[in-house]
């Protein structure tokens, strides 16, 4: 008899899945955006059942500032391993929007039963234009 992962995990999935289990990779629709358009931001998930429930949390980088500014909470349901949200950016800067240079910078974590499973350096920036951009003189 041969000893296979699938044989030595049995029924809870594969020795791969149990290693890997948490958020494995973070997206968003698009890399960039203008106020109010709609946005897709998504999970790819390992190692629990589907249909759990997860939380999106999303946040503005306030660059130098200690606390980053929170944006909103999105809930979605694992399906194939993904989590995904839909999300119109619009939301209310505690800050002067002069002082953010023209954009925002969107970043999300996942909470997976109560507990934050990613981190601010695993997500890639969504940056939000407030003005509409300048071309060439």
């Amino acid at each position: 008899v041969s000893v296979t992962p699938k044989v030595l995990a049995g029924a809870q999935g594969t020795i791969s899945d149990q290693l890997n289990a948490g958020v494995i990779h973070l997206y968003w629709s698009r890399s960039r955006c203008a106020w109010g358009t709609e946005v897709t931001l998504g999970a790819l998930i390992s190692g629990y059942p589907e249909g759990t429930t997860v939380k999106l949390i999303v946040y503005e980088d306030d660059g130098a500032s200690e606390e980053d500014d929170f944006v909103t909470e999105l809930e979605a349901s694992l399906d194939g391993g993904l989590a995904t949200a839909t999300y119109a950016v619009d939301f209310e800067d505690p800050d002067d929007p002069d002082a953010e240079g023209g954009e925002y910078e969107l970043y999300f974590l996942v909470e997976i039963d109560g507990e934050i499973a990613s981190s601010k350096e695993k997500c890639p920036y969504l940056l939000v234009d407030l003005t509409l951009p300048t071309f060439g003189e």
